[in-house]
Order: C-alpha cells, then structure tokens, then sequence
C-alpha cells in the first residue's frame, strides 16, 4: 500500500470532528433503532394481547348475545305468563268477589240470627232474673215460716211436756182412785154380803160411780193431748 500523504493538522481535527459527529449520530440512530425496536417490541405485545383481549372480548359478545337471546325469549315468555297470570287473576279477582259477597250474605243471615239469639236469651235472663227475685222473696218467707215454726215447735214441745207430765200424775192418780175404788167396791160387797143397811151406802155407790167416770175422763183427755201434741209436733217438720 501506498503510504497516504499526512494531513496537515486542521484537516485532520475536523476529519476526527466528523468522525466523533458520526460516531455520536451512528449512536444516536443505533439507540433509536434499539427504541424503535423495543418499542415495536411493546408494540407487537401490547397488540398481542389487545388481540387476545379482543377474542375474550368476541366471546364474551356473543355470550352476551346468546345470553340477550335468551333473556329476550324468558322476557317474552314472562310477558306471555303475565298476560296469562293476569287474565287468570281477575277471574280469580271476580271469583273471589263472588265467593267474599256469598260468605258476606251468609255472614250476614248468621248475624241476624246471633241478634235474635241474643235478644231471646236477654228475655230469658229477665225472666230468670224475675223468678229468681221471687224465688228469694218466696224462701225468705219460707225461712221465716221456718222459724216461725221452729218457734211455735218448740213451744209444743215444752206443752206437749207439760202434757206428759200432768198426764203421768193423772195416770198416777187414776191408779191410786182405782185401786180405792177397788177397794172401796170390796167394801161394799162385804156390806151387802151382810145385808146391813146402812145409810151411807147410796152415797158410796155414787162416789166410787164418780170416781170411776173421772177417771175415764182423765184417761180419754190424755190420750186425746198425747195425739194432738204429736200431730202438732209432727207438722213443722212436714211443711219444712
């Protein structure tokens, strides 16, 4: 090779000047490009995934779509049940007016009948009232009958006491008359078994004649005392 001439120095200062501008330019475009490719690079990702996130999103428009498809057909549907349903219910509605206006009529005829019901037992409760203040005025009178009869049985007995008693002294007595007249008529037999007139004798016969007859009163009057103070005693008791 043929040896180049030197240069002289000012060519060779700006030959390095060129040099190092070249050199800083071939680095600037060479980082450049090394941006421009990782931006490429982040730009072929980014689109990747805008792709990929474009087919979700495909798919997830026609899931949507189907999914609107069949929301529109249950929406039909439901409006088809709606119509259904709400012609079912007003004849419900009018069925159920019918049924409520017939159980109201019965209600009605059933409360009428409980009004007379009640006024009926009213009536009877007055009555019953009434007899009932009768019935007390009558067992008030009855209880002072009662006691008007207690009283008026208590007082038979203490007569019907006093009656037993004078009737056992009578009966005393009339045993004691008997017994003398008895004697008495002893007497007399023996007088007229002696045949001795004596003056005195008409008047024994009419004494022990006497004595006989009170004495058959005094038991006739004791008996008839003894019956009525049992038949009185025995009445308060049947009237209670």
């Amino acid at each position: 090779h043929a040896r180049c001439p030197p240069l002289p120095p000012m060519e060779l200062a700006q030959l390095q000047a060129e040099v190092g501008r070249l050199a800083a330019e071939l680095q600037d475009a060479t980082q450049e490009k090394v941006q421009a490719a990782q931006y490429g690079l982040a730009v072929l990702e980014e689109n990747g995934e805008l792709k990929q996130r474009c087919g979700e999103l495909e798919g997830q428009v026609d899931r949507l779509s189907s999914e609107l498809t069949h929301m529109k057909e249950a929406l039909a549907e439901c409006h088809s049940s709606h119509k259904r349903a709400a012609v079912a219910g007003e004849n419900r509605e009018e069925s159920l007016v019918r049924e409520a206006a017939a159980k109201e009529a019965q209600l009605a005829a059933r409360l009428e009948e409980q009004h007379g019901e009640l006024r009926q037992l009213q009536y009877q409760l007055s009555n019953a009232g009434a007899e009932s203040e009768r019935l007390s005025a009558a067992l008030q009178d009855l209880r002072q009958e009662c006691q008007a009869l207690e009283a008026e049985k208590t007082q038979l007995r203490e007569e019907l006491k006093q009656h037993k008693s004078r009737e056992l002294r009578q009966l005393q007595d009339c045993a004691e008359l008997e017994e003398e007249n008895i004697s008495l008529q002893e007497q007399v037999s023996v007088l007229k078994g002696n045949q001795v007139p004596h003056p005195a004798g008409p008047l024994w016969a009419d004494l022990l004649g006497s004595q006989g007859c009170l004495c058959l009163t005094w038991d006739k009057e004791g008996e008839e005392t003894a019956g009525m103070a049992s038949a009185t005693s025995c009445s308060p008791s049947s009237t209670l």
